[in-house]
């Protein structure tokens, strides 16, 4: 929320919650109450009340194994092992066994062996002892981009 508040932004399209749904569904009802959501998407094997709403909106379920969704020019695709997000010219990837994808800003969460083609390469088990350019060891990282494909990362 302290995000958002320091850079101005007051809607949010879409919050997706994939893992810990309870405690999520809680915090951001909390922490999201000032800000515009249109949608909430849960896994699907998430039990909740009929009449329950999560930042003012009922949920939307998804079983993140082939979830796409599409906004304007925003499109998501979620699997078990990969989250890829295209906003205009910038593109991003998070991926549990990395590949070869020329993503600009490419998430590496397990392992790396063959470091991917990308401008930023997020790492954040590894210290930058690898001596890759443009590395980021941070936790809770954000990703600012616009359509063109200019970013930045910074830590929340």
């Amino acid at each position: 929320m302290k995000f958002l508040q320091q850079n101005n932004i007051s809607s949010v399209d879409s919050i997706i919650i994939k893992s810990n749904p309870l405690q999520a569904m809680s915090a951001y009802d909390n922490g999201f109450e000032l800000v515009d959501t249109d949608s909430v998407i849960l896994p699907e094997d998430t039990f909740i009340r009929d009449d329950m709403t999560v930042c003012g909106e009922k949920p939307e379920f998804s079983d993140f194994e082939n979830f796409v969704g599409e906004w304007e020019n925003i499109r998501i695709q979620i699997n078990d092992t990969r989250i890829f997000i295209k906003y205009g010219d910038f593109e991003f990837v998070c991926d549990s066994v990395c590949n070869d994808t020329e993503a600009m800003v490419y998430a590496e969460y397990e392992n790396i062996f063959n470091p991917p083609k990308a401008r930023a390469l997020i790492v954040p088990e590894y210290e930058n002892t690898y001596g890759f350019e443009n590395l980021v060891t941070e936790r809770n990282v954000h990703i600012i981009a616009d359509e063109k494909g200019d970013f930045r990362i910074g830590g929340l």
